[in-house]
């Protein structure tokens, strides 16, 4: 976490535009699965740094779905597909499971 913070703190400090590079940049944080065991996808905890140029709004703490009901919780895949929309490409999916964009970032 200190790297990111480092990383992060060296982004926005580079002039870029209107902006700094990390208000035009998404930087994207996590574990690589919630469980070891079960090696679900689902109530992992997911840090978002950046704007993506006006696309995402920082500095607040969302939970998505219910976190006892993996049916009723959004797939990673629905970020990603999230993600890249806001940087300018226009995907419908990302692998098995991102079935379209989150709403609400």
């Amino acid at each position: 976490m200190e790297q990111l913070a480092y990383l992060l703190g060296k982004m926005a400090a580079v002039t870029e535009g209107d902006g700094t590079l990390l208000d035009h940049s998404v930087v994207f944080c996590s574990s690589e699965i919630e469980d070891g065991n079960s090696h679900s996808h689902f109530n992992m905890p997911i840090l978002l740094a950046g704007k993506a140029g006006g696309a995402l709004k920082p500095g607040r703490h969302i939970v998505l779905g219910s976190s006892g009901d993996q049916n009723k919780q959004p797939s990673v895949g629905r970020l990603f597909v999230s993600i890249l929309n806001a940087l300018g490409s226009p995907i419908a999916s990302f692998g098995d499971d991102g079935t379209g964009a989150l709403t609400g970032l």
